[in-house]
């Protein structure tokens, strides 16, 4: 998994530092998908009902999901990344302001989402400064992974955040849970993992979001592909 180095260093004004664990990064990156695998998997915690942000209004550990903290980082933070050319390509059924236009896609790297007027490279600016900050305890997860890989995953976060885990209750099991309507739309429907959508049915829009070579840049930082040749054939189309 990415660690400080390769993500990198940088900074973001951050507000006062709160305690809890903040499931937080690039949207359309598996933040729900964490989520809900903690909800499932953890015993000893408090979780929001709703997406909300950092909390200390809980002796016990409180944990929420929230894309947005990670511009104003909180102590402990699981940090969601994807491929960048599956984060443009992806769509959200049940996006409030669109509806379900299918030809609306939620993030680019040149436009931000409807939430809040942020890209995916200012996401992975404030990534790069919550890793490099001191004061927070980071882990940064590939959503590939946690589809691929959930019960590493699961380790990984329960080394590096010493949670407790109901015996027996793996991530890979989560969609067996009931999460409620709230989290069902959210995550477009539970349901057992798959493999992510493949971002090559999109040319036009990868053609279009990757034409700057500094929006390539962030593939190979984020290391999905060495170098940028993997373009050519969507050059055209930009």
């Amino acid at each position: 998994m990415p660690n400080a180095e390769m993500v990198g260093r940088g900074r973001v004004k951050a507000k006062k530092m709160k305690n809890g664990l903040v499931v937080s990064g690039c949207p359309r990156s598996g933040t729900t998908l964490m989520y809900m695998m903690l909800r499932y998997a953890v015993e000893g915690s408090v979780f929001a009902l709703r997406e909300s942000s950092a909390s200390e209004d809980s002796k016990k550990m409180r944990i929420n999901k929230q894309p947005r903290q990670v511009f104003y980082p909180s102590r402990q933070m699981i940090l969601m990344i994807r491929d960048p050319r599956g984060i443009v390509t992806s769509h959200h059924a049940a996006d409030k302001f669109q509806g379900a236009n299918k030809n609306y896609y939620f993030i680019g790297m040149r436009s931000g989402h409807s939430i809040q007027n942020k890209t995916v490279p200012e996401y992975a600016e404030a990534i790069r400064a919550a890793v490099a900050d001191e004061r927070c305890t980071t882990l940064v997860v590939r959503y590939e992974d946690l589809i691929d890989l959930p019960d590493t995953v699961q380790f990984n976060i329960k080394a590096r955040f010493g949670l407790r885990f109901r015996p027996g209750a793996r991530f890979s099991d989560f969609w067996k849970a009931d999460h409620g309507s709230y989290w069902d739309v959210a995550a477009n429907g539970v349901r057992p993992l798959e493999p992510p959508r493949d971002w090559r049915q999109h040319p036009e829009r990868i053609g279009q979001e990757f034409a700057d070579p500094a929006h390539r840049e962030l593939v190979e930082r984020w290391q999905y592909e060495v170098n940028d040749g993997w373009y050519q054939p969507y050059s055209e189309l930009a």
